[in-house]
């Protein structure tokens, strides 16, 4: 993505399933984590949701 315009489009198109998401701050192997839920399509409530493909840290 190059610029506001890319990146709008994202939020908007692709990423849109994430509105309304909440991150709860954790740890994990003693490092910080982060869960994501997302908001049930019913409105009911949050699922737990990752990525299918994620990206893999180091450093």
């Amino acid at each position: 993505m190059r610029g506001v315009g890319d990146i709008q489009a994202w939020l908007t198109g692709p990423a849109i399933g994430c509105l309304g998401s909440r991150l709860v701050p954790t740890t994990a192997n003693d490092s910080p984590a982060f869960g994501q839920y997302r908001p049930l399509p019913d409105g009911t409530g949050y699922e737990p949701w990752s990525p299918k493909d994620s990206a893999t840290l180091s450093g």
